[in-house]
């Protein structure tokens, strides 16, 4: 009698442990289980651009893009229009630019130097990554202007007025100028925010970087209107990495 209740007991304490060991392994090799178990193996480490780590990107096909000012550069051999889903495409080579100033247009309006990202829900949004300029080339690069100074928020106005500050508060950002790295550079914004979109808005572009470009920017052929004969300025690439449900808790 014994003997059969120890059997009974050994085989069901066997299927519960083989049921558990199954679930813990389905787990692992799930995305979130990834994250967890990459998270408790960079306990002392903070993810990065170049490591996300425990971070999770948002698939860039699942991203939409707008923009109020887009155009197309005159540079030989381009003459592309620059609009704001080339931001998200996955391909380094391609840029979103917009003329820079803009403070004659729109009747001195300068709050529309925007760029939104939307996203299909939310996501815990914990780190941006941004290659600054259009770094096609060396060409691309010292032909058009990098962003210096920019402001990320979360949610935006429709009818494409100024962003709407409705979820987490805004985060006042500095991109460096890459100009004679030769190769493209990814830069890290720290926002942490359950959203699901995001605005970056142009608010300077260094005194630097226009003097370093001035020859280049001087040759560069005038646009097809007259108005709008000034430089452009923009971003080749931006993601976005989310904490998954999981680890939310989690600080950063």
């Amino acid at each position: 009698m014994a003997a059969n209740q120890q059997r009974r007991f050994g085989w069901l304490g066997g299927f519960i442990s083989g049921v558990i060991s199954g679930l813990l392994v389905s787990f692992i090799l799930t995305p979130t289980g990834h994250a967890a178990g990459v998270y408790v193996a960079n306990l002392n480490s903070k993810p990065s651009c170049r490591n996300p780590q425990w971070l999770m990107q948002v698939p860039d096909d699942q991203i939409f893009s707008d923009s109020y000012y887009f155009s197309a550069d005159t540079l030989p051999y381009y003459g592309i229009q620059h609009t704001p889903d080339y931001s998200v495409d996955g391909d380094l080579r391609t840029a979103w630019l917009q003329w820079w100033p803009t403070t004659d247009l729109n009747a001195g309006d300068d709050t529309k130097n925007w760029i939104t990202w939307s996203f299909p829900h939310s996501y815990d949004v914990r780190l941006i990554c941004i290659i600054n300029g259009w770094q096609a080339d060396h060409e691309t690069n010292i032909e058009t202007l990098p962003i210096s100074r920019a402001l990320i928020s979360s949610g935006h106005a429709s009818n494409s007025e100024i962003p709407n500050y409705k979820l987490c508060p805004p985060v006042a950002s500095r991109l460096d100028d890459y100009l004679h790295a030769y190769t493209y550079q990814w830069q890290p914004v720290s926002f942490s925010c359950n959203t699901n979109s995001v605005t970056l808005t142009i608010e300077s572009v260094a005194a630097s970087s226009e003097a370093a470009r001035k020859k280049s920017l001087d040759k560069v052929p005038e646009p097809l209107l007259a108005k709008t004969k000034r430089p452009l300025a923009g971003l080749s690439e931006v993601r976005f990495y989310y904490a998954p449900a999981i680890l939310s808790h989690l600080p950063y």
